[in-house]
């Protein structure tokens, strides 16, 4: 439970997704490493057609949920799983 923030650092075939304590800046202009929560490496997959607009979307998963992030062809999936 709490806030947090998310970024992402995008690669050709993987993104790293970053969970991160910081809440009060704007961008990755001040990003403080040290206070990550969590990294995760996903691996990239493509989509058929292309999505104009950047999407996060919640899907269903057994004992949690997927983050779906996708723009352009390019879609990653984070599972979230709930302890």
């Amino acid at each position: 439970a709490g806030t947090y923030s998310l970024f992402a650092i995008p690669n050709k075939d993987k993104w790293t997704i970053i969970v991160n304590k910081q809440t009060d800046k704007w961008g990755a202009f001040s990003y403080d490493q040290t206070k990550d929560v969590v990294r995760a490496d996903v691996s990239v997959s493509k989509l058929d057609k292309a999505l104009e607009n950047f999407s996060m979307t919640f899907t269903d998963l057994v004992g949690g949920t997927n983050l779906v992030m996708a723009w352009d062809t390019t879609q990653v999936t984070l599972p979230i799983l709930i302890k």
